[in-house]
């Protein structure tokens, strides 16, 4: 079909459109809980509790997130 959209080809780029919205939104905010993730883990890999340091480190290595390599 050659020439403008009709309403109907409209209406399904709107719903595409709005679908692909809804993917990359949930992607970012996916990506925000985990930059917030590291965040936390790095604070408490420099807190003064031990506890909490061995903790943030053993949580960091399991998350992939850093490796326990020297």
């Amino acid at each position: 079909n050659e020439g403008p959209a009709g309403p109907r080809e409209a209406d399904a780029l709107r719903e595409a459109a709005g679908q692909a919205a809804l993917i990359l939104h949930g992607e970012r905010l996916r990506h925000e809980v985990s930059r917030s993730r590291e965040r936390e883990l790095v604070r408490d890999l420099v807190a003064p509790d031990p506890v909490l340091r061995d903790e943030a480190a053993r949580m960091l290595v399991e998350e992939d997130l850093a490796t326990a390599d020297g």
